[in-house]
């Protein structure tokens, strides 16, 4: 059985020890500094997603930009919606 870490951006971020055989986090990790160079081995993307397919504003400019990032790295990326 693998282990896997599941993260998201919540304070306890700091204290992940990320030695897992999985990494999973939020699509957002991917923007973060503090986040952005660690293997993600699959990301999720629900927040926001319907905007982001309808809408260019620049919140979901900066959530494209990760799917786009997840996209590029070849991260698995888990959403409910088909995203380009």
């Amino acid at each position: 059985m693998k282990e896997v870490t599941l993260l998201g951006l919540g304070p306890s971020r700091s204290v992940c020890p990320f030695d897992t055989e999985e990494l999973w986090g939020t699509v957002d990790c991917l923007n973060r500094d503090d986040l952005r160079d660690r293997h993600f081995t699959k990301v999720f993307a629900f927040d926001t997603v319907d905007m982001y397919i309808n809408d260019h504003s620049v919140k979901n400019t900066i959530l494209g930009g990760a799917i786009d990032k997840a996209h590029e790295l070849n991260i698995p990326l888990v959403s409910t919606r088909d995203i380009l």
